[in-house]
């Protein structure tokens, strides 16, 4: 379980840094900023657009993240390999596009994963209790 909560925790951390970065570009462009006014988008192809460029810089911006801290330190079962590496590359593109689905996504699964947790300590606690010796109430004269 140990290994599951650091993913999620890093990966929690790396969709926060995505979402500022893509926050901070976004207000460096009106486009990206705003959805373009209904009346000269009616089919709503513009706003879709926009959201489709968005979701692709998260990405992208993920990825960059990602591919520069090393995507073994997201996830230990990846090799640790240079630049040159091809797994490292794949793993980065990876992890960008889980990255780009925003940190509330992780943060709810970081919850799930702690509330499992918690029930699992729960049912080991109750049964080291069951299986527990009853005390022998003393015997009167």
């Amino acid at each position: 379980m140990e290994p599951l909560t650091a993913f999620l925790s890093a990966m929690i951390a790396l969709s926060v840094a995505v979402e500022r970065v893509v926050e901070i570009i976004k207000g460096m462009s009106r486009r990206l900023r705003e959805d373009p006014d209904p009346r000269a988008d009616p089919q709503g192809k513009g706003a879709a657009r926009r959201r489709l460029i968005l979701q692709a810089l998260a990405a992208f911006v993920g990825a960059v993240a990602a591919l520069t801290i090393g995507p073994h330190n997201f996830l230990r079962t990846i090799p640790d390999g240079g630049y040159e590496s091809p797994i490292r590359w794949i793993a980065a593109v990876f992890l960008g596009l889980m990255a780009s689905g925003g940190s509330a996504f992780w943060n709810h699964a970081l919850d799930i994963v702690g509330a499992i947790k918690s029930a699992k300590e729960q049912l080991t606690t109750a049964q080291q209790a069951a299986v527990a010796p009853k005390p022998v109430p003393p015997r009167g004269p």
